[in-house]
């Protein structure tokens, strides 16, 4: 299989915590060793504690003596980031850093269903740059989480991990009406490549009734306008 563009996915593997967590998230998901293999087979990172590129196979064969270990993983309950019990952890402090980057990625990413009816209605694709790398798309709430009755997809947003972090800060949000990309001023100062984000118009998820209501998108472009203001830095 021939990835396109691949050193923008590089580049954004290395971004995450630890780009490591790429490869774990496609082991969870896939049924076979093909499948993982087709899913991240030539993406390559450079871990933060190893001085050489790594890449899917090295990961594989470093698992694959754990599959135990990431089955169970896999098969916590709903939105649970903790190890279930009877889980042999790892014993050493490099082996210790991959469970939590596992678990990391799977809490980030939001309840397992409310996930799947988001990549669902989006295509598997963030609903503001596109990007089709699913371990690297999270299940955002347009407004914060305050229990199951919340994730609901007029409630919910397809986004890229960092996306989602600048959502959650109010530092982006998208026009209510317009259904544009707005960023703060800081943000595309910093980041030439997310200012390049601004005025880009959300992508409608199908069917277009699973689309995040304007309700729930004027309070985050509220919160938004509100941390524009000078007193509004967290």
């Amino acid at each position: 299989m021939q990835i396109k563009n691949l050193t923008q996915i590089i580049r954004r593997a290395n971004d995450t915590s630890d780009p490591r967590s790429v490869f774990y998230q496609a082991m969870l998901k896939a049924r076979t060793t093909e499948e993982y293999l087709d899913e991240v087979g030539d993406v390559v990172v450079v871990p933060p504690t190893h001085p050489r590129p790594m890449n899917a196979t090295v990961e594989l064969t470093y698992a694959r003596d754990r599959r135990k270990w990431i089955s169970e993983v896999n098969e916590s309950p709903e939105g649970d980031s903790e190890t279930p019990g009877g889980c042999d952890a790892p014993p050493d402090s490099e082996n210790d850093a991959r469970m939590r980057a596992v678990r990391s990625v799977i809490a980030r990413q939001g309840q397992a269903k409310f996930r799947h009816a988001l990549l669902r209605a989006y295509g598997g694709k963030c609903a503001l740059t596109g990007c089709g790398i699913q371990p690297l798309l999270e299940a955002a709430h347009v407004t914060p989480y305050l229990g199951v009755h919340t994730n609901e997809l007029s409630n919910g947003i397809l986004l890229r991990a960092d996306i989602h972090i600048l959502w959650d800060l109010g530092l982006l949000a998208v026009h209510p009406t317009e259904r544009t990309v707005h960023l703060n001023a800081t943000v595309s100062v910093c980041d030439t490549a997310l200012a390049d984000l601004e005025g880009v118009t959300m992508r409608t998820p199908e069917p277009a009734h699973d689309q995040p209501s304007e309700a729930r998108l004027r309070k985050q472009w509220e919160f938004f306008q509100k941390m524009q203001k000078p007193d509004g830095h967290m």
